[in-house]
């Protein structure tokens, strides 16, 4: 008797194991339903499991002279000894079927079958019931122990785990579906309305500008400035739609060039500096004595550290101050852009770079933009083979660092 425990308690913790595997849910109820039938010496087993479509159980698995048959086959909750188990959650035993008002006969005239007992488990998991494990006609007319019914219950745990397990599975692919789709339309809806509104942003900017030249008027002039100021306001925007959204669908081609960064980041400081000035931020640059030379694509590189300087004009106050810094590394350089300014919550510093994000709630901000500019300096800087991150103390100010590699391994 002892060798027949260790032999079934062998086998349960073989099914145990198998609840961390990736496997189809159809088989392994299946072979819970070949050791259910093996372990209490009975002619058969089922799961019936509910279906939300028919308000009935269907047999999930089986084990039966015709399974096939019986697979297809719909036992009502309410005329069922599986329905009183699955209603109830509780375990039922028949020990004569035979007189049994339980038992569903529709199943044994379908089947050309007799039962003469029955031993049904509920298949759960927290407070959820799933269906029923059952089994039949234990062999030799033995009738069924609390023993079986101990091991069906363990069974039918392992079954609910599974079932969990599975439903979880099924309910992360399809959130998983649903973002990916409204990701696909958020994209279609970003390159159409940038691609919509450039020809007429262009048309309105081209007549005011043309205009403004033309205009003779003092009180002309200051109209028609605030609608090319403007109208320069929305290009910069639907410029950066473009630029998001061809790094998105990977339509972005690089021009390698071997330039010196000095200059570059020289003349991105001389056009922040009327601004600067205006509101009385002090802007600082450090570069090195000698050449910081790199390989890179110049136009994407400026638009990516201009909009790291820009972001750090931004967010400082009046009187504030802006230091960027230049510093040339072995193999590397290195590019600090540090800003007395409002610093970011440490909460949202892991999303600062994604797409349409701001820190400040987007009723009540004040400091504009639509949360793209440093989407696109990650897209272009990692185009680059480079790393950007971002130290931040709240109401202290921020610090942006971009890591480039200066011979990119991805020039060619």
């Amino acid at each position: 008797m002892s060798k027949d425990n260790d032999l079934k308690t062998e086998i349960l913790l073989a099914i145990s194991s198998r609840l961390n595997r990736a496997e189809n849910l159809e088989d392994f109820l299946q072979s819970i339903a070949d050791v259910a039938a093996n372990l209490t010496q009975s002619e058969g087993s089922s799961f019936l499991l509910f279906e939300e479509e028919t308000q009935q159980l269907y047999f999930a698995a089986a084990v039966a002279s015709n399974r096939e048959k019986l697979l297809k086959l719909r036992v009502p909750i309410d005329q069922s000894v599986a329905g009183h188990v699955y209603s109830y959650s509780q375990p039922l035993v028949i020990p004569d079927a035979q007189t049994a008002s339980q038992i569903y006969r529709t199943i044994e005239q379908s089947m050309d079958m007799t039962t003469r007992n029955l031993l049904a488990v509920p298949v759960t998991f927290s407070d959820a019931t799933f269906g029923t494990l059952e089994v039949i006609n234990k062999l030799e007319g033995q009738s069924y122990t609390p023993e079986d019914q101990t091991t069906l219950e363990i069974l039918a745990s392992y079954a609910g785990t599974a079932i969990q397990q599975d439903n979880l599975l099924k309910e992360a692919e399809e959130v998983t579906r649903e973002r990916e789709e409204l990701k696909r339309q958020k994209n279609d809806f970003v390159a159409i309305a940038s691609h919509e509104l450039r020809t007429p942003l262009g048309l309105v900017l081209g007549h005011a500008t043309f205009l403004r030249e033309m205009a003779e008027e003092e009180f002309l002039h200051d109209q028609l400035d605030a609608i090319v100021r403007n109208a320069e306001k929305l290009k910069i925007i639907i410029d950066s739609l473009n630029q998001a959204e061809n790094f998105q669908s990977r339509n972005v081609s690089i021009r390698w060039q071997h330039i010196d960064l000095n200059p570059v980041l020289q003349g991105l400081i001389d056009s922040f500096k009327e601004e600067a000035e205006k509101r009385q931020i002090k802007l600082f640059l450090d570069l090195p004595p000698e050449r910081a030379l790199i390989r890179c694509d110049t136009a994407k590189l400026r638009v990516a550290i201009g909009n790291v300087i820009k972001n750090a004009l931004v967010f400082s106050e009046d009187g504030g101050s802006v230091h960027v810094c230049l510093k040339k590394l072995p193999g590397y350089v290195r590019i600090s852009v540090e800003d007395t300014g409002i610093g970011i919550p440490p909460e949202d510093l892991h999303r600062i770079f994604q797409r349409f994000y701001q820190v400040e709630p987007h009723l009540t901000r004040k400091h504009g933009g639509i949360g793209l500019g440093l989407a696109v300096t990650k897209d272009i800087v990692e185009s680059h083979a480079g790393q950007i991150w971002v130290e931040s103390t709240l109401g202290e100010g921020s610090t942006f660092t971009i890591l480039l590699p200066t011979d990119n391994p991805a020039f060619s």
